[in-house]
């Protein structure tokens, strides 16, 4: 499977260099490697980590409609449980659904990253980025392919990074810098 992914984003890059590429070719390449590290972890018997298996709890108590801290408490900030919650809604409620949810969380963060690496440098370069994104955000750690804050907070970080550098200076784009600022912590 890795031989074919990394063959196809061979192809991928060689083509984004030149004008034959599709606009589409380097975010399915990322998605498709992104799917292919996580997806043996989508459907495990068991919950890997506690933070993740509080948060699938507190998930799903607000899934069902429950206020945060009233039944179980954490911690933690209430945006992470309502993200479980629409991780519920959007792909079920199991555990595939939390790891499927922070799947999407790392493939836009590494489409932020791509972006920064190639208006700082060029495509291969933010095309590289990326890759090792989500390499390092999945295989790294054995707790990295478990849905946990750093993986909900680094998209609107890395968001917050790209509009910082390349966005216009805005009323409206400070306000969704600070927005993500407040979505990160």
């Amino acid at each position: 499977i890795f031989i074919a992914f990394f063959y196809l984003f061979f192809i991928f890059t060689r083509e984004a260099q030149t004008k034959k590429a599709p606009g589409w070719a380097i975010p399915l390449a990322l998605f498709l490697f992104t799917l292919a590290l996580r997806l043996p972890y989508f459907f495990p018997p068991w919950v890997g980590h506690w933070d993740e298996s509080i948060f699938i709890l507190m998930g799903r108590e607000a899934f069902e409609g429950n206020l945060p801290y009233v039944n179980l408490l954490d911690q933690k900030q209430p945006l992470t449980y309502y993200l479980f919650a629409l991780f519920f809604t959007l792909f079920g409620k199991s555990i595939a659904a939390a790891r499927i949810g922070g799947a999407f969380f790392i493939f836009f963060t590494s489409w932020f990253v791509y972006g920064i690496g190639k208006k700082l440098a060029n495509k291969t370069a933010g095309f590289w980025s990326a890759v090792l994104l989500i390499v390092y955000a999945t295989i790294v750690d054995k707790t990295g392919v478990m849905t946990l804050t750093e993986i909900l907070a680094i998209l609107p970080m890395t968001a917050l990074l790209f509009f910082l550098l390349f966005g216009e200076k805005s009323m409206r784009n400070i306000f969704y810098m600070g927005l993500a600022a407040g979505c990160a912590f």
